[in-house]
């Protein structure tokens, strides 16, 4: 019987298929990608002093612990108070309201961070001024408060330049007053001017700016009313402008220190004095404005201020 040979094979030929598969299959997997683990945001120290800008700082950990390269997208509560650029540089344009900073945030790869800045120093808008006979005349809205949250503790005098053809291009002069949260300066004897404005206020040893613009165009209609008054309280009907925020019945009378004035945002109304109106004859105007002035402190500036204002004529109280 012939037995048949078989020729032995390398143990390593055998085992060469299996190896090149793991070798295969090592060269197919990829690196993982890191993502964002977590953002770090640094604002200011302190609140924002009005017309000065300064940058955010932004700090972005990936997951693998290195810095990560992404652009991080910044938002604000309130863009029209403290405004935040692409590059997440802040610019304050007005006073917060009080005791509410605005928030801001940085996000990137679905994470966020958040922090909240203040403002602080002097705030003036412009508007315009309107009233039956004149033309349109000024108007500035006023208000202070310094980097420790303090409002004036004596009335100072503040100025403001317009552009040459306000006021033959000189300053004009107005008053804060320490009991006023905020101040009105209105007058039809200097007509309103478009452009750029600047206001100055030196508050101790600080000076304080604050610029501004004024729309020269935009005006506030006059009211139409008609007022009644009694000893126990008044009534109003008649129309506002519908731009209004709010309006007030101003009651006085000449050569007496008697004064009276009830705030409404719509007509007809009415309500009670409180206090008796003695008899007498009274003069009446109704003062409208595009700013709720009831809230003044409260809430934020616009960036103008219209304000019109329309005779009612006299009343006798008997």
């Amino acid at each position: 019987m012939r037995i048949s040979s078989v020729q032995a094979v390398p143990r390593a030929l055998l085992c060469a298929p299996l190896l090149s598969v793991v070798l295969l299959s090592a060269c197919d997997s990829k690196p993982s990608v890191p993502t964002v683990a977590s953002i770090k945001l640094t604002g200011p120290n302190g609140p924002l002093l009005l017309d000065t800008s300064t940058k955010l700082g932004v700090s972005v950990t990936g997951s693998d612990g290195l810095p990560f390269a992404q652009t991080a997208t910044f938002t604000s509560s309130d863009p029209t108070t403290l405004s935040v650029s692409s590059d997440g540089t802040l610019t304050a344009r007005h006073l917060t309201a009080a005791a509410s900073p605005v928030i801001i945030t940085a996000a990137v790869g679905g994470k966020s961070a958040v922090t909240t800045v203040g403002t602080y120093g002097l705030d003036v808008v412009g508007g315009t001024y309107t009233s039956a006979g004149n033309p349109a005349g000024y108007s500035f809205t006023a208000t202070f408060r310094d980097a420790g949250g303090l409002t004036l503790t004596s009335d100072t005098d503040y100025t403001v330049q317009g552009p040459s053809t306000f006021n033959k291009g000189k300053p004009l002069t107005g008053t804060l007053y320490a009991a006023n949260a905020v101040t009105f300066h209105t007058g039809t004897d200097v007509p309103a001017v478009s452009g750029s404005y600047t206001a100055s206020i030196r508050v101790g040893t600080q000076s304080y700016t604050k610029t501004f613009t004024v729309d020269a165009s935009m005006l506030l209609p006059l009211p139409s009313a008609a007022v009644t008054l009694s000893r126990s309280g008044y009534s109003v009907s008649g129309t506002l402008p519908a731009a209004l925020q709010e309006a007030f019945l101003n009651v006085t009378a000449n050569g007496s220190s008697v004064r009276r004035s009830a705030y409404f945002s719509a007509l007809p109304t009415s309500g009670p004095w409180t206090s008796t109106l003695p008899a007498g004859t009274y003069a009446t105007g109704i003062f409208a404005r595009s700013y709720n002035g009831s809230q003044m402190g409260a809430v934020v500036f616009p960036d103008q201020i219209n304000r019109s204002y329309a005779d009612t004529g006299t009343v006798t109280v008997p």
